[in-house]
């Protein structure tokens, strides 16, 4: 049994289809969802040739080609993904990108269950009993096997005792802006700030990702959750700045609400 259906999720369990199992997928959520981080690495294209997901993408997903970084210094820094031996990373439209892996394994033969809420489990000697919640009916199901992809909520690990250990208190203002200009630039890119820093990728859809980074404490101070504050910290991070002018309109841009996401370094306290 498998708890989250999102990439991990999905992932894990097409690859335990292979090996003759049946996995059971837990998803809280009625359906999928668009989320938070959407970019993926080279390294990731060859697994997800391997799970047979590669043809799939373009229906949620663009290459990308490099990223870029202007980190305490004038000029940009850039890793060119063109000599990546995986071929370029994507940008991807988090939305279709999980309905896709959601439907690439249910029809490998996962029973994937949407609305399905983890709400306690035991060990015994045969195996785990995991109470799952579906609306407000509560059923009891074996498994032999308790697979954690719930991400930072750690749903099965909490459960079990396990603390999670953070390193830091960085959050993210992160606001989807419509794009009207140029937004063929397939890099990411990431610009230091004294407040924090900015990152900011095209995605599918003819939208701009863009995402302010920093303590939990100074983002009051920053101005980075309303639109005088973030034109403000635009205003000192002229690589940004360039991209978000040459790409979207003030109108647009200062429409586009942020959503505030935790974004801290951490990790189980133990396996």
């Amino acid at each position: 049994m498998i708890v989250g259906g999102g990439p991990a999720g999905a992932a894990t369990a097409i690859e335990l289809t292979r090996h003759g199992l049946d996995p059971v997928v837990l998803e809280a959520a009625p359906g999928p969802q668009a989320k938070v981080g959407e970019s993926l690495a080279p390294a990731a294209t060859p697994v997800l040739d391997r799970l047979g997901l590669l043809a799939r993408l373009p229906d949620s997903a663009l290459p990308s080609y490099g990223n870029r970084a202007v980190w305490g210094i004038d000029q940009p820094q850039e890793e060119d993904f063109l000599f990546s031996s995986a071929g370029p990373g994507w940008r991807v439209d988090r939305g279709r990108f999980e309905a896709t892996l959601a439907g690439a394994a249910v029809e490998s033969g996962v029973d994937w269950r949407w609305n399905s809420r983890l709400v306690g489990l035991d060990r015994g000697d045969g195996g785990w009993s995991v109470r799952v919640a579906t609306g407000d009916h509560v059923r009891v199901e074996p498994a032999a096997l308790v697979v954690d992809a719930s991400g930072r909520a750690g749903r099965v690990s909490r459960r079990l005792g396990v603390r999670r250990v953070r390193y830091d208190r960085l959050v993210a203002a992160v606001a989807y802006v419509p794009t009207t200009g140029a937004d063929d630039d397939g890099a990411t890119l990431v610009e230091a700030t004294p407040e924090g820093w900015w990152y900011s990728l095209f995605l599918p859809g003819r939208r701009l990702a863009l995402a302010f980074l920093t303590d939990a404490d100074r983002l009051r101070a920053s101005g980075a959750g309303h639109a005088v504050g973030r034109q403000a910290l635009l205003d000192t991070a002229p690589a940004t700045r360039a991209r978000v002018r040459a790409a979207t309109s003030a109108a647009a841009l200062s429409g586009a609400a942020p959503a505030v996401w935790p974004a801290h370094t951490s990790r189980l306290e133990r396996v």
